[in-house]
């Protein structure tokens, strides 16, 4: 028996003419057909890397507009913050402790939104060490399991031969809760979500932003009801949600973006309704041994030595000033780098520079920060801010403490600086 043959589809143009006598009588007809598939396949193509490019710079031009709001944000939360914390201090009746206790979590919560705000205009100041994704993911999992429901199993089977990367631990974690939260939302009634990891070599082609090398791919998948084919698209721009009002911010997938890009990776989501969602997010390997660093909490004491603090926000200045004077600190301050290299010049003691780095004007925090240390070698100077040049201040040396912080964060750091040890980025 014959086998019957296999019949290839293929995109064709065709051209019809009639064709007729002398006298106008049909005769018949011209027919030219021609393989249009290799140019239909190209147009295809076309549009949608033309679509890509379109979303691509829609993130962008929402990053730039969010990472400014973030900043201005995070000023009005340090005010907020730290008059919380000094109320605390100061307040005995319950009643009144409570309130500040309330407002204290308001604005934890505020920062947390500028943080995913930051994170996804690539805006965030991160501290990235080298870790092992199957140890720090198992840290994780207490965590993750009381993110999700009680009906819901999580899995997580990470290999022991993934390679190592270099982030962010705070984002991870922060970006893995996410993930777990929108899995189970999406699991009404139950299901799996599974966490887990492979090492691969992208290609140019492989992903939107032309990535290639060496990357752990960190997989999370769910059997929930997924996503529509038009919405996907639209999942990591910033407030963008599908949930019901109050049920989230449209912030989650924004942060895990923004991590990943600033990590030097990509994310990438793929879902079919029905049949659950698939996030993998996209780490560069790392050939640096492995951290054994862990972000320890722990108050620091203050000290008497006398601190510069250089601000232009005078409400911002109000409240630092007075965390540093709660820690014993003689303070000196000024709203500009020109002013603070006066006071200097004047031959006033100081031990400390403490400046924010957006300011106005031709020298800004970054650019005093260089002067004293060229200028007053044995003064120390320690960076704040909420906003994008702190991410890019790690490679000058000096160490940046992000707004809004807490007095013991302060107080730490203010100790590290003046002990001279390496400089970091205190979170």
């Amino acid at each position: 028996m014959a086998r019957p043959q296999r019949r290839l589809a293929f995109f064709a143009s065709v051209v019809i003419d009639a064709m007729r006598d002398e006298g106008g009588k049909l005769i018949g007809f011209a027919k030219i057909t021609r393989d249009i598939t290799e140019r239909r396949a190209a147009e295809e193509k076309l549009r949608r890397a033309q679509e890509q490019l379109a979303q691509s710079q829609k993130l962008e031009a929402l990053g730039q507009l969010t990472g400014g709001i973030a900043h201005d944000f995070n000023n009005m939360l340090m005010v907020v913050s730290g008059n919380a914390q000094i109320l605390k201090k100061r307040l005995r009746d319950a009643r009144n402790l409570r309130a500040v206790e309330s407002i204290e979590l308001a604005a934890a919560r505020g920062e947390t939104l500028t943080r995913q705000l930051l994170a996804f205009s690539r805006r965030q100041a991160l501290n990235p060490i080298v870790i092992s994704l199957r140890q720090r993911v198992a840290e994780f999992r207490e965590l993750l399991v009381s993110s999700a429901r009680g009906d819901i199993k999580l899995i997580i089977e990470i290999p022991r031969n993934i390679w190592p990367v270099a982030v962010d631990v705070h984002e991870l974690e922060l970006a893995l809760v996410n993930l777990v939260v929108n899995s189970r939302d999406a699991m009404l009634e139950g299901g799996t979500i599974t966490i887990t990891a492979k090492n691969v070599r992208l290609r140019p082609e492989d992903t939107l932003e032309h990535l290639s090398g060496e990357f752990v791919a960190l997989v999370l998948s769910d059997t929930g009801c997924g996503i529509e084919a038009d919405v996907l698209p639209k999942v990591f721009e910033p407030f963008f949600t599908t949930k019901q009002l109050e049920k989230g911010t449209g912030l989650g997938l924004s942060q895990v973006y923004g991590l990943s890009r600033q990590s030097g990776g990509t994310v990438t989501i793929s879902s079919e309704q029905g049949a659950g969602t698939t996030v993998i997010l996209y780490l560069p390997r790392s050939h640096s041994p492995v951290s054994d660093r862990r972000n320890i909490e722990e108050d620091s004491p203050g000290g008497n030595e006398t601190i510069l603090l250089v601000e232009d926000n005078p409400d911002v200045q109000e409240v630092a000033a007075m965390l540093l004077q709660q820690l014993g600190y003689r303070v000196l301050h000024v709203q500009s780098p020109n002013a603070a290299l006066q006071l200097l010049a004047s031959g006033e003691t100081v031990d400390l520079v403490f400046t924010d780095i957006m300011m106005p004007g031709e020298v800004d925090g970054m650019a005093l920060a260089r002067q004293v240390k060229e200028e007053y070698p044995d003064i120390a100077v320690l960076l704040t801010s909420g906003y994008a040049k702190a991410a890019n201040t790690r490679e000058s040396g000096f160490p940046v403490l992000r707004k809004p912080y807490q007095i013991s964060t302060l107080a730490r750091a203010i100790r590290d600086v003046l002990a001279t040890e390496p400089a970091r980025l205190l979170t």
